[in-house]
């Protein structure tokens, strides 16, 4: 086994660049969920959209910038 680990290559970097990676991605997950909750509690109008093709049409006229959670 000693002679397996020593013939590994040394990584330069001190944290895998998949962990690295992911944890951007939670973090990108977090603020995305963070906003929709904070649109969807600030939001006067409580009718149903029809369709979120028409929401995100609505938003682009305002000039929001479209980022959405996946569920």
């Amino acid at each position: 086994m000693e002679v397996h680990e020593s013939t590994r290559r040394v990584l330069k970097r001190p944290e895998g660049l998949a962990d690295t990676n992911e944890e951007v991605k939670k973090e990108m997950r977090t603020m995305k969920r963070m906003k929709a909750a904070g649109e969807a509690k600030d939001d006067p109008d409580t009718a149903p959209i029809d369709s979120v093709r028409e929401r995100n049409v609505k938003e682009a006229a305002e000039g929001k910038l479209i980022m959405r959670a996946k569920f």
